[in-house]
């Protein structure tokens, strides 16, 4: 028998649009909510265009059911939920800063760079710490040219 499922999008956790029908497994329910794939939601689509999608990974799953994001030549990878957006200048420095340069050409055209998780969520707490850049305010109306 089929069973209404909310898919959840990995990265933000939002729902994702339709439901769908999911069977029973060994006679157990499938959930009324669940993260079906890493495919992101259309906001999180949106957010990842604006640069590098910088995912943080972990060689073993964080739950017995959960796929792969990578399998590769024996090598498997698994998302932690830890990701940023870098900017290409960014991405760029990084990679030639620890060597990676030979890498760069694939990233800057797949958009998506995997990285230990360790380092993800160290550039994540590093990046709490920078403080916010006050805009000043701008004065007068900004629609009317002075020409004194």
């Amino acid at each position: 028998m089929n069973h209404e499922c909310m898919p959840i999008c990995f990265w933000c956790t939002k729902e994702t649009g339709k439901p769908v029908m999911l069977p029973e497994v060994n006679g157990k329910t499938p959930p009324k909510k669940a993260i079906l794939n890493y495919e992101p939601c259309d906001e999180c689509k949106a957010m990842f265009s604006q640069g590098i999608h910088i995912i943080g990974v972990v060689d073993k799953p964080l739950v017995e059911t959960m796929p792969p994001i990578v399998k590769d030549e024996g090598v498997e990878l698994y998302p932690t939920g830890s990701f940023f957006v870098a900017s290409e200048p960014w991405t760029e420095e990084m990679l030639k800063k620890n060597d990676k340069a030979d890498m760069l050409e694939d990233v800057l055209k797949r958009k998506v760079l995997m990285m230990p998780e360790e380092i993800v969520s160290k550039i994540i707490e590093e990046a709490k710490d920078v403080p916010a850049v006050e805009m000043p305010v701008m004065e007068g109306d900004n629609n009317e040219c002075d020409n004194h």
